[in-house]
């Protein structure tokens, strides 16, 4: 899976650099709703949890159908996960920044279009936060071990409002882990190191606005 994901990318990649039609530039920025896949401990369950996304975009049009749109995204994204144990329930909320650099085809058919494409996303930032439901406090606490890096495929679909605006949504899941060990402190156990392979899930909505910008097609030289 991961082979295929950098090879369409690859292409992508490839057609974008040689492509002399029309070209737009624009932004895009909306909610997102996230959260990471379940692992198999019948004692913890991840949840979702809201946050926003915005970046910047460029879109190679070849036909009135196919596109190609790198683009470059500030993602704020996570989730909740509640553990229980002795009979108390513990809550951490995994806050995870991404700087996510995409590149996805785009296929129009009349107003509404879908897309596809990989993504490689950077960790920039991390913070956890834990909800101890004895004391019902918040506090935060040490790192796990999230990787930098985040390979991930995404798809989607949207609609054109105005011939500069339109309403997009997406799903992103990572196909490469972004985490496989953290140490949680247990009631009344103290320290114990867990071990799980959990993944990214990633369902944005939001705008995409398109500047009306042109590059000349480069004169072909003999």
């Amino acid at each position: 899976m991961k082979k295929i994901v950098l090879v369409l990318g690859l292409i992508l990649t490839s057609i974008t650099l040689n492509a002399q039609e029309k070209f737009t530039q624009g932004l895009r920025a909306g909610a997102n709703y996230s959260r990471f896949t379940q692992i198999e401990s019948t004692n913890e369950r991840f949840t979702f949890d809201n946050d926003f996304y915005v970046g910047l975009f460029g879109k190679f049009q070849f036909t009135r159908k196919i596109a190609i749109m790198p683009s470059i995204t500030y993602s704020r994204q996570g989730g909740n996960r509640e553990a229980i144990s002795n009979g108390n329930v513990l809550e951490n909320n995994y806050a995870l920044n991404y700087v996510a650099l995409a590149n996805t085809l785009k296929w129009n058919f009349g107003k509404a279009h879908l897309l596809v494409g990989p993504s490689i996303d950077i960790l920039v930032r991390y913070n956890k936060k834990r909800l101890n439901t004895i004391s019902n406090q918040f506090s935060t606490i040490g790192k796990p071990y999230f990787n930098d890096v985040d390979l991930a495929i995404e798809c989607g679909a949207g609609v054109d409002i105005t011939k500069s605006l339109a309403l997009e949504f997406r799903f992103k899941h990572s196909i490469s882990g972004a985490s496989y060990s953290y140490d949680e402190l247990q009631p009344f156990q103290g320290s114990i190191s867990q071990t799980h392979t959990i993944s990214n899930i990633v369902y944005q909505l939001g705008l995409a606005y398109s500047f009306n910008s042109r590059i000349k097609e480069s004169k072909k030289t003999n």
